[in-house]
């Protein structure tokens, strides 16, 4: 079943207004032809007070004229840009975006419009900047302070040890001289490049490597070791300094990075996948399954007459529904092996890989029972007196010169003929064998 054209322009609105990033579409001479509410939020420019402006309107000065003719030339070229820029809010504020801009051609091949996306990376670059001036504190500290040097012979015995392992081990030159410098060195396979690193080589070959020191106290160090090699297979020279604090600084960006990595791909109000996770899952999960000829199930999910229930409830309810329904969605979702999303709205998605008609439709209509089994309040659902979903769910092999899109529609229409057959009920649609 063809989709209604006023469904259609419906699906299409909620997608470009829930994203989490700011659009913006310009005609071919940059003038501001539409903005979502995340531009107004990211921004604080109003749609009415930037439509028919350019985007000049909030440079900030940071980038010389240069800096904006390599940006238009690499867009008229390739047909896109994107990058880190620098803007300035309404309220005058400098900040950093992640910008993504792709100009659109019409049927003769002129471009008609460009469409951007950018999102607001202040957070991330304040973190960056600080654990890096950390970084660098650590570093002068580090090359100001006094370093071991040593000689190391090419099976790992320490030949000399600079005074300095007092302060820096808690031993005495004379504890270590003679013995192995594995002895105190944590084995993983990582480490093993320090004996490996001894034993080849050439000659005046610089080497740098780093691995976990066990002191005289019984704790342990990161340490640094810059050698070169000897002549002769004598093993090496070895200067010697400890990185435990640039190595927890690094642990701390990385753990930064991962919980951003997080926070972009979670939706913010019922902690599931996002749009963003959804669209780059199902993509790679249709290329995967491509590859396998195998099966890919697609399942809508849609909250019946929520709008009423906000309006009779209030939107904290609603809120505290839209929790509810995704604990419960993505709990299903894992019985069956697949992973749930936020679609937009009260809309979510449920991907299912390797999933047969048959696994299909037992986990769509387990969905619409676990979620009716919660049994929240909704005095005035055309459905039931409470929550209840309408799910559609779809399945494919994907063909050779199919995109993920086709399954996507297919899972959409049976949604809505869950919805147009009284709701509370599954569909599933399959597509006609080739």
């Amino acid at each position: 079943m063809p989709l209604n054209q006023k469904h259609l322009y419906e699906w299409y609105r909620q997608i470009v207004e829930h994203t989490s990033q700011g659009m913006m579409v310009t005609d071919a001479d940059s003038r501001i032809l539409f903005v979502n509410q995340a531009f107004t939020t990211i921004t604080g420019y109003s749609k009415d007070e930037v439509l028919g402006k350019t985007p000049r309107l909030w440079r900030s000065g940071r980038h010389g004229e240069l800096f904006y003719a390599q940006l238009w030339e690499s867009l008229l070229r390739t047909g896109q840009w994107q990058g880190e820029i620098w803007n300035r809010k309404k309220d005058g504020t400098v900040y950093p975006q992640r910008l993504h801009i792709d100009a659109v051609k019409d049927e003769s091949g002129q471009i008609a419009n460009y469409v951007a996306l950018f999102s607001d990376i202040s957070e991330q670059k304040m973190i960056e900047c600080e654990l890096q001036q950390r970084e660098e504190q650590y570093r002068f500290i580090a090359e100001n302070c006094s370093d071991i040097i040593a000689t190391i012979s090419a099976d790992g015995t320490l030949v000399y040890v600079s005074p300095a392992c007092r302060y820096l081990l808690g031993y005495e030159p004379e504890e270590l001289l003679g013995r192995s410098v594995f002895e105190w060195i944590e084995r993983n396979e990582d480490q093993q490049l320090l004996p490996r690193s001894i034993e080849t080589g050439g000659a005046f070959h610089i080497l740098t490597f780093c691995f976990r020191f066990r002191k005289k106290d019984g704790t342990k160090s990161w340490l640094e070791t810059t050698g070169r090699k000897l002549g002769g297979g004598k093993g090496m020279i070895a200067v010697v300094r400890d990185i435990t604090l640039r190595k927890e600084a690094e642990e701390q960006l990385k753990k930064a990075n991962d919980l951003l990595q997080r926070m972009l791909s979670l939706d913010g109000l019922t902690g599931i996948a996002n749009r963003r996770s959804f669209d780059e899952l199902l993509a790679r999960e249709w290329e995967s399954a491509k590859q396998q000829n195998a099966p890919l199930a697609l399942i809508m999910i849609d909250i019946d007459a929520f709008k009423r229930f906000n309006d009779t409830y209030g939107h904290q309810c609603g809120d505290d529904c839209l929790r509810k329904v995704a604990v419960s969605l993505e709990q299903t979702a894992k019985q069956y092996g697949g992973a749930a999303a936020r679609y937009g709205g009260e809309e979510f998605a449920v991907i299912l890989p390797h999933a047969s008609p048959s696994k299909a439709a037992a986990a769509a209509e387990a969905i619409r029972l676990n979620i009716e089994g919660l049994a929240i309040p909704h005095r005035l659902s055309p459905a039931a007196n409470c929550v209840t979903v309408s799910v559609g769910a779809a399945v494919a092999i994907p063909q050779p010169n199919e995109h993920a899109e086709a399954l996507l529609s297919l899972a959409d229409q049976a949604l809505y003929r869950a919805k147009q057959n009284g709701r509370n009920r599954v569909e599933i649609a399959c597509p006609a064998r080739r």
